[in-house]
């Protein structure tokens, strides 16, 4: 299945447009309907037209970019991605001649040649030219200008990416880049002339998750761990990896605890906030805590949590349906409004029926994305990694298990289904083992719940080899 087909059309269709200097009318016509089934021109009357501009006009004239695009366009949608890269690559050669070297105007090209390459499943040349395409706004625009965060979120998009692939730079490479990368953001957002504390708290929370991955992955102890110890703190004499890993594993606890310490302070005394905003960051921090194995911290910022929002004037029982059911951990995305959007989602809900303790109702199903084997059951920016590749979520089983007071699962249980779509049970199993919830909360104590049952997702993504 040719996942970026769509996504390679909008490019051309959409907002990625040339410039009208570069794109004439004939262009503008040919892009409105370039399939193969349904185009009036072919690849060879394409290609004759090439042919005959090369004659007339020389091999660089500007006239030349129209049909290597439709031709390049066309080759891709046949699923000819060799000969889809020669007219993109063509194209993008002969409007830089025309343009110069750094013109932003060849980066709609340059988005056509990434996602040939994506295609292609060609990982070093799309980590080749999104890092160009990074390099073409460093020369217009300054380190800290916010037109910078589009581009640095393009390549932290790909970088989520490129940890889950088996082809490529050292898959721990991706991650030394998306701390830079996230770091970098952060940098930006801080700078901004107008204080924006929900961006803030976004890119604060986004780089404590680069550095709880970073974590994980040295404390699981395979290859992309050990190439992460190997980055931060070399293993010194008579010392053994476990000594190591566990001084890596304290260092990025104690930074991301900053960030979300941070986040929960900025909240604090923000009276333009929605209501309960600063109890919601302080559940994040309990989350943290959580993850680290901080439970009796954890224990108690949750208390402190649910006392702020009936203080907040929550309802006692508005309150407890919050907390009412597991959530997995950590959430890829920091939202302060979590409480009134769980009120006006419970309000839509009234008149309902079921167990308590399904999870499959819409938009509760617990949906993992692999990240690799070193990261089984980690949920991290899914809506990052779908601006690249669509994780298939097609595959799922039907699980049931235990959450217990400190988020862990216990008695899983998977249905036996023999179908083409029902994944693995021993990866199911793994994932669901090595899962952390913040556990259900009754009066602000956690307890055990029983039963929880849903459609299990453990997506691949489409292009993995």
């Amino acid at each position: 299945m040719n996942v970026i087909k769509c996504y390679f059309k909008c490019l051309i269709l959409g907002s990625f447009m040339l410039p009208k200097t570069i794109l004439s009318n004939d262009l503008e016509h040919a892009k409105t309907d370039t399939s193969a089934s349904a185009a009036s021109y072919s690849v060879n009357d394409y290609q004759n037209n090439i042919d005959q501009l090369e004659i007339s006009a020389g091999p660089h004239n500007v006239a030349l970019i129209e049909p290597l695009l439709s031709l390049g366009i066309m080759h891709n949608e046949n699923q000819q991605y060799f000969h889809a890269e020669e007219s993109l690559k063509r194209a993008l050669h002969i409007h830089r001649i025309n343009t110069g070297l750094h013109d932003l105007s060849q980066l709609p090209i340059l988005d056509l040649i990434i996602s040939n390459n994506i295609n292609q499943q060609n990982w070093k040349a799309t980590n080749k030219n999104y890092h160009l395409y990074h390099w073409l706004h460093r020369r217009s625009y300054e380190e800290t200008d916010p037109r910078m965060l589009a581009v640095i979120d393009k390549l932290i998009a790909w970088h989520l990416l490129g940890t889950n692939l088996e082809a490529g730079p050292h898959p721990g490479e991706h991650f030394i880049k998306l701390l830079d990368l996230n770091e970098r953001a952060l940098k930006i957002v801080e700078n901004f002339e107008q204080k924006d504390e929900l961006e803030l708290a976004k890119r604060l929370y986004k780089l404590a998750l680069i550095h709880y991955y970073i974590a994980i992955a040295v404390q699981r102890g395979e290859p992309v761990g050990t190439y992460l110890v190997q980055k931060f703190n070399p293993i010194q004499k008579g010392e053994s990896y476990e000594t190591t890993s566990e001084k890596i594993v304290r260092k990025r606890f104690r930074v991301s605890r900053k960030l979300v310490h941070r986040i929960a302070s900025l909240y604090d005394y923000n009276a333009s906030a929605a209501p309960g905003s600063d109890a919601i960051a302080l559940v994040y921090l309990a989350d943290w805590d959580l993850l680290f194995n901080r439970n009796t911290n954890a224990n108690r910022e949750y208390q402190l949590a649910y006392d702020k929002l009936i203080v907040s004037g929550f309802s006692r029982e508005k309150v407890n349906g919050f907390f009412q059911q597991p959530t997995l951990l950590p959430k890829s995305e920091f939202n302060p409004e979590l409480m009134i959007q769980h009120i006006s989602d419970s309000s839509q809900a009234n008149g309902t029926s079921g167990n308590a303790n399904e999870l499959d109702t819409v938009g509760t199903e617990i949906e993992f994305v692999g990240w690799s084997t070193a990261l089984p059951g980690v949920k991290f920016p899914a809506a990052e990694i779908n601006t690249i590749v669509s994780p298939n979520t097609e595959r799922f089983s039907f699980v049931s298990f235990d959450v217990l007071k400190d988020g862990l699962t216990d008695k899983i249980r998977i249905r036996k289904d023999k179908s083409d779509n029902s994944l693995p049970r021993h990866a199911t199993y793994n994932a669901i083992w090595s899962a952390q919830f913040r556990p259900r909360l009754l009066d602000g104590q956690a307890v055990n719940v029983s039963g929880m049952s849903t459609k299990f997702y453990l997506p691949s993504l489409e292009n993995k080899k």
